[in-house]
């Protein structure tokens, strides 16, 4: 049971990512896979990246310490890459079983029009105080 608690925190939190940060209406279900996809693709990874970690002898031989940086921005680049396909697993799995305009005008009362519409007036009480 130990060996599944990373997974399952990981999995945890990119469900709290994709469920919570949405501007809209998400179905419980699809960002449940997208997310167990996410969690799944991303410990693939930090497994290759860890065990890829130590044969990298060569590159610290030649680059020094600057190896090390090329690596961690490659990690952060595949750990956001998976983050990414995981919300549009989620988001395609919404799509095929609500179809695409389902939530088109459920956004909430802070929809993005809305927003834009605050920006403006604030834009203009702005300007009109110059």
């Amino acid at each position: 049971i130990l060996k599944f608690v990373p997974f399952f925190i990981v999995w945890f939190s990119i469900f709290m990512i994709f469920y919570y940060l949405p501007n809209g209406k998400v179905d419980f279900k699809s960002v449940g896979v997208g997310s167990f996809c996410a969690a799944i693709l991303w410990q693939v990874s930090r497994y290759v990246f860890i065990n890829y970690h130590p044969f990298n002898v060569k590159y610290n031989a030649i680059y020094g310490s600057f190896a090390k940086v090329l690596l961690v921005l490659l990690w952060i680049f595949l750990s956001w890459f998976m983050l990414l396909i995981g919300a549009v697993i989620a988001h395609e799995i919404k799509v095929l079983k609500y179809g695409r305009y389902k939530y088109k005008y459920k956004l909430g009362y802070f929809n993005i029009a809305f927003k834009e519409y605050i920006f403006l007036k604030i834009i203009l009480y702005m300007i009109a105080q110059i």
